[in-house]
C-alpha cells in the first residue's frame, strides 16, 4: 500500500463520498453522519448506504497544501482541501480500513475519502480515531484485472476476448492446465492519473498484442531470481509500458477455483486475486455470485495469493496461499 508515502509533486486522484452516505446505526452518536460527528466514538457502528455515489477528486499540491485541480460537485477549482480525522473501521467481512474526513473550502457538506474500497449496505465498526497528518494519499484500490478486448488462452488452443467468456469455459493455466472458469465480473473505473490503465506494448512480456491492465494487476516477469509476479505500475517506463489516461475503463475479472497464472494476449498474468481489500471492492450482488459459483462441488476451496506488499514477489508464493472467505453480511 502507498499509505502516507507519496511525492508532493504528484497529483492525487481519489473518490470522495458525502458524509451522509455513512451513518451511525448503533452507538452513542446514533443517527449522525460520518462527517457530522464532532466527537467520533470507537464502538459506534456505521452503515454504508448507497447514495449519489462517489465524486472523483484530483488534488494538486501548492505551497498552501492540497487544492482541487478542477471544478466538481465537492467544490470549485483551487479550493483548499484539508484532511481532518483518520478513522479506522472494521468491516463485517472485509477486514479493517481507514477513511479520511475532509474540509473543503466552500463545500456545503462534509466529505470523506476511503483509503480502501467500501461496500454499500455493509456495516463498519469504528475502532480508532486520530488526527490526520499530511495530505490525502493515493488510495489503495487493489487489483482490478484486465480490460475489454484482452485475448485469453483457452483449452485446445482457442483464444477469446475476455468479455465473451462465460462460466464453464476451460481456461488454460500455467501450473494446472485447463481449469473451469467459475465467474466473470466487470467493473468500470475512471481512467485518470495513477488510476489510469497500464498499456504494455507487444513483445515486452512475450505478449502478442498490446496488453492493457489495471495498475496493480500482477504480471509474470523473469529476472536473475527466476519468475516473479510484479504489479504493472512497477514496470511503467514511458516507453514499452505506460499509463493511458482519459475517460473510463471496463475491467474484467476471471475467478477460478484457485488463484492461478493465466495467459492474456500471450503474457502470463494473475487471475482474480481475492483478499479482504479486493473483495471489498465488489458489491453485494457480485459477492453473492462469487459465493454461489464456488459453493458447488469445487475441487478445492478458493485460495488467494497472499504475497508481500512489495512490487514483486516470488511465484512460489502460490504454494503458500491461504483460504479467503467470501462473506455476505445480512442486509
Amino acid at each position: 500500500m502507498l499509505g502516507d508515502v507519496y511525492s508532493k509533486s504528484e497529483t492525487v486522484v481519489c473518490e470522495a463520498l458525502r458524509g451522509n452516505e455513512m451513518r451511525v446505526v448503533v452507538g452513542v452518536n446514533f443517527g449522525d453522519s460520518l462527517c457530522a460527528t464532532d466527537m467520533p466514538v470507537p464502538g459506534d457502528i456505521y452503515l454504508m448506504k448507497p447514495g449519489r455515489g462517489p465524486e472523483c477528486l484530483q488534488l494538486l499540491w501548492t505551497e498552501g497544501g492540497q487544492r482541487l485541480a478542477a471544478d466538481c460537485t465537492a467544490g470549485r477549482a483551487r479550493a483548499a482541501v484539508r484532511p481532518l480525522d483518520r478513522l479506522t473501521l472494521m468491516g463485517d467481512g472485509s477486514g479493517s480500513l481507514d477513511v479520511l474526513t475532509l474540509e473543503i473550502d466552500g463545500a456545503p457538506s462534509g466529505w470523506f475519502v476511503p483509503l480502501s474500497p467500501l461496500v454499500p449496505r455493509e456495516t463498519y465498526t469504528l475502532i480508532a480515531v486520530r488526527p490526520a497528518s499530511g495530505g490525502v494519499p493515493q488510495p489503495d484500490l487493489g487489483c482490478m484485472c484486465m480490460t475489454r478486448g484482452t485475448l485469453i488462452d483457452l483449452a485446445r488452443g482457442e483464444r477469446r476476448a475476455i468479455e465473451t467468456l462465460r462460466p464453464g469455459d476451460m481456461v488454460l493455466t500455467r501450473d494446472r492446465g485447463p481449469m473451469p472458469l467459475r465467474w466473470v465480473g466487470c467493473s468500470t473505473r475512471r481512467a485518470a492519473g495513477p488510476l489510469a490503465p497500464v498499456v504494455i506494448a507487444p513483445g515486452v512480456l512475450g505478449n502478442r498484442e498490446e496488453l492493457i491492465v489495471s495498475p496493480r494487476h500482477r504480471v509474470l516477469v523473469e529476472d536473475a531470481r527466476g519468475p516473479r509476479l510484479a504489479e504493472a505500475r512497477a514496470l511503467v517506463d514511458d516507453g514499452g509500458v505506460r499509463y493511458r489516461a482519459g475517460g473510463y475503463t471496463d475491467y474484467f475479472h476471471l475467478l477460478l477455483d484457485t488463484q492461478e497464472i493465466v495467459y492474456a494476449s500471450g503474457a502470463a498474468v494473475e487471475s482474480l486475486h481475492l483478499n479482504p481489500q479486493t473483495l471489498a471492492s465488489f458489491d453485494m450482488d457480485a459477492r453473492r455470485a462469487m459465493q454461489s459459483a464456488l459453493s458447488w462441488e469445487a475441487p478445492r476451496p478458493h485460495r488467494a495469493l497472499q504475497l508481500p506488499e512489495t512490487a514483486a514477489a516470488p511465484i512460489a508464493a502460490v504454494a503458500g496461499s491461504v483460504p479467503i472467505e467470501i462473506r455476505i453480511p445480512a442486509e
